[in-house]
């Protein structure tokens, strides 16, 4: 493949992540600031009235660079814990190790671990094994994002699959994640999966 296309496929995955992005913000930011609708009320006698309906700036809430950041942030820890909690056996943990870029040096030494236990489990059986994790809900433990240190409490859904694919557990877990700002960029530090 020449450098052209693959800077032209760079470049449209890019603007289709930023799109997304766009509509995730929007959808975030109606969901906490709706527009109440008023019912219409359909009176007996109907008299032609031209009213003029204006809207002052103060009635707006605007999308503030905080809650970019944040919606921003929670997206972000959202794709790591459903990525670091989504592995097989078979997949040899690519997905995983691709995190490395948006953990500190102590969780990628915690993610390298993670993996070479697994790989070593791995050749102690055959069988087939493989864990999805879906976010349900995120929830700041701290929400001043002016602090270096964030903590963020994560409910998951996961489905563990064992030997086959008609052997599946569901189960409900909770994670505990805490971020560390380094520089400009928020990275992430520690990971705890909650007793089930």
């Amino acid at each position: 493949m020449s450098k052209r296309i693959k800077l032209i496929i760079l470049i449209s995955v890019g603007i289709i992540i930023i799109i997304a992005l766009l509509f995730f913000v929007k959808y975030i930011y109606e969901q906490n600031f709706p527009v109440e609708k008023k019912p219409i009320e359909t009176p007996l006698i109907v008299e032609p009235k031209i009213e003029e309906q204006t809207f002052l700036p103060s009635e707006i809430i605007p999308l503030t660079k905080e809650i970019k950041d944040r919606v921003i942030l929670e997206k972000m820890v959202s794709n790591f814990i459903e990525s670091f909690g989504s592995y097989s056996n078979q997949s040899d943990f690519q997905n995983i190790s691709g995190l490395k870029i948006f953990a500190t040096s102590k969780m990628q030494n915690l993610i390298d671990d993670f993996i070479n236990q697994e790989k070593i489990k791995n050749k102690l059986t055959n069988n087939y094994f493989g864990i999805t994790t879906k976010v349900l809900a995120i929830e700041e433990i701290n929400s001043d994002l002016k602090e270096t240190v964030m903590k963020f409490l994560i409910n998951t859904q996961r489905e563990e699959t064992k030997e086959s694919t008609q052997n599946i557990k569901v189960f409900y877990q909770n994670v505990l994640v805490k971020l560390i700002k380094q520089g400009d960029d928020w990275k992430v530090d520690e990971v705890e999966w909650k007793k089930q």
